[in-house]
């Protein structure tokens, strides 16, 4: 019985791995938003930061969506769960199409309410299989 205990714990912690994952991306994203958002009186100073800045929208979403997706298949798939994973997503997918340089301040708050949202649901899966997790050995 003790040999089957350390195989379960293995388990759960991949399965666990993709939130972990997606709290490392979601907090990225945040600090991101909260440098450029003190960083912006900069910018002009930099000419090459405005093209960087540009695509990191597109790679945040490209590796987000399926963390998320990732995220979602193996959790319990309790509303607790879906609500501010599948929100978070989609507040994030807004910010980068309406991310712009007349709208500086809009984009960086509403990817930090993506981020939060991400990171909480992220937590609450987490947290969830880990119950599980214990519940099964």
């Amino acid at each position: 019985m003790s040999s089957i205990a350390p195989l379960q714990q293995h388990r759960g912690d991949r399965i666990m791995n993709g939130d972990k994952l997606g709290i490392m991306l979601s907090g990225l994203c945040a600090v991101h938003c909260l440098f450029f958002s003190a960083a912006i009186a900069l910018l002009p100073l930099l000419p090459v930061s405005a093209s960087v800045h540009a695509w990191t929208h597109p790679i945040f979403f490209v590796l987000i969506v399926p963390t998320v997706i990732y995220a979602l298949r193996k959790s319990t798939a309790s509303l607790r769960v879906v609500l501010p994973l599948v929100s978070g997503t989609i507040v994030v997918g807004i910010a980068w199409i309406w991310h712009g340089p007349d709208r500086p301040f809009l984009e960086a708050g509403l990817t930090l309410v993506g981020s939060m949202l991400l990171i909480w649901g992220h937590w609450i899966n987490y947290r969830e299989l880990l119950a599980l997790n214990r519940q099964a050995c």
